[in-house]
């Protein structure tokens, strides 16, 4: 006799592995004898004879629609590389300009801020609702829309050409339309209701950047009304723009982002969608209390966008306190976790101190404090949620194989203590300059605080994208 180990289903009274029949009631056995054949007992053996009708015929399932995301990556990974080059170049303005504010401001916001929301809006929201990404052709419409108005827009400035900068906005404004479009398009597909509040929160977001923008675009393309009035209108145009849509475009979004990248469970409640609510409503309502003088909606609108920040400041410190303890590529979280949370400590600190300002003041081009928030905001907020983001989303987007992936977070991740500090303290310094806290040399310092971290970001970016296609190309 053979030797058989004792396996649950396996007869063992034999020379060989049987199955056991099944304890099928009568009932069911004599329906599936109708449908396959009669069993009839030979030898020990269970024999099938031949059925008594054909057998069903065999169905075989359609195939699934494959959903292919190549397209959607590359645009994303692309947009990003664009926004960097936007940063890199306010960073040079700024280190090596007449001190004129307006050239690096508008590079970092109207080209690598738009930019990065151009290219990583349209994939977070299909990814949010789990349906197929938006075509390639209007995704790259999209960014390269925005990208291409808002360098026309810089230059035509820089060079004092209003007709070239006008045209820029025209195409800046063209690029957020359809940018609205397709995240529209992308989010209605969901049918969760839960879905539907990033919905109002982009639409509010983009609306913001295309009243703003319009807003611009007519002052350079010469309209007297808009002349005469702009130096209200212009604090309703940075209200718009800066906390309607940068703002609230990155706080929607870190609230499924941030848990992912610091790896706790996404958890939301009545509470925090009223509190987001009410930063959604904020901004839009302090840009009207601007432009038509009314203190009331001023004042409405800054105790929303407060209770906003409020918010989005105890989901943050939930988050983190719920987070993952991560065992490997320790750097490389490090830095993604620190340049988020660092971005929204300013961009908070930023948006109630412009607030503040606006209540206490009221209407008029002395409700709004300019350069002393735009520093904090731009620098210490935009620039590090981009940073950040970018080292999150190359390793996990971008193509490739694991072994390439693991070699950028490798990279993205080097000197990440130390680029976090400098930039912190660069940021610090350069607000103390424009409170008037310090003098000269601190902001000369300041600057080169900020610029240090962030030019090596960008060199390891790149070094992280080519670095590893070489590394899977060796494979």
């Amino acid at each position: 006799m053979v030797r058989v180990r004792h396996l649950v289903g396996v007869d063992k009274t034999h020379h060989f592995w049987r199955p056991r029949e099944p304890r099928v009631k009568p009932i069911l056995r004599v329906a599936r004898d109708s449908m396959v054949g009669t069993v009839t007992p030979s030898g020990g053996a269970n024999r099938v004879s031949s059925p008594s009708r054909p057998p069903l015929p065999s169905l075989t399932p359609a195939p699934g629609r494959f959903v292919d995301r190549t397209i959607d990556r590359q645009v994303t990974v692309g947009g990003i590389a664009i926004a960097a080059a936007f940063l890199a170049l306010s960073v040079l303005a700024a280190s090596g300009g007449n001190g004129d504010p307006w050239l690096p401001l508008h590079l970092a916001l109207a080209g690598g801020a738009s930019v990065a929301i151009a290219a990583v809006l349209p994939f977070f929201a299909a990814s949010l609702v789990a349906v197929a990404p938006a075509a390639g052709t209007p995704r790259m419409a999209a960014v390269g829309l925005v990208a291409g108005g808002a360098a026309a827009i810089t230059l035509g400035w820089r060079q004092g050409s209003l007709v070239l900068a006008a045209t820029g906005g025209a195409i800046y404004l063209a690029g957020m339309a359809l940018l609205l479009v397709l995240t529209l398009g992308l989010l209605r597909r969901s049918l969760g209701a839960r879905r539907r509040i990033f919905a109002i929160l982009y639409g509010v977001a983009i609306g913001c950047v295309l009243a703003g923008a319009t807003l611009t675009t007519l002052m350079l393309a010469g309209v007297p009304a808009i002349l005469a009035g702009w130096t209200t209108l212009r604090a309703a145009h940075a209200w718009l723009n800066l906390f309607g849509f940068v703002g609230l475009v990155i706080f929607a979004t870190l609230i499924h982002f941030y848990p992912t990248v610091v790896g706790a469970r996404i958890s939301q409640g009545r509470v925090f969608v009223t509190g987001i609510s009410a930063l959604a409503a904020g901004p839009p309502l302090v840009a009207l209390g601007f432009a038509t003088g009314v203190w009331a909606l001023l004042a409405v609108g800054g105790v929303l966008a407060v209770a906003g920040c409020a918010t989005i400041a105890w989901y943050c410190v939930d988050v983190l306190r719920r987070r993952a303890r991560w065992t490997t590529d320790r750097d490389w979280h490090w830095f993604a976790i620190g340049s988020l949370t660092a971005s929204v400590a300013w961009l908070i600190g930023a948006e109630v101190a412009a607030a503040v300002v606006a209540v206490s003041r009221g209407p008029g081009g002395v409700g709004w404090i300019g350069g002393v928030i735009v520093l904090p905001l731009v620098v210490g907020g935009v620039m590090q949620v981009i940073v950040g983001s970018w080292t999150h989303l190359v390793p996990a987007i971008g193509p490739g194989d694991p072994v390439r992936h693991a070699w950028q977070r490798r990279v993205l991740g080097r000197a990440a203590p130390i680029r976090l500090v400098s930039f912190q303290a660069g940021v610090a310094l350069l607000l103390a300059t424009a409170l008037g806290w310090m003098d000269g040399p601190a902001q000369t310092a300041g600057l080169l605080l900020v610029a240090a971290p962030m030019a090596i970001s960008v060199v390891l970016l790149a070094a992280a994208l080519s670095a590893g296609a070489r590394l899977a190309t060796r494979g």
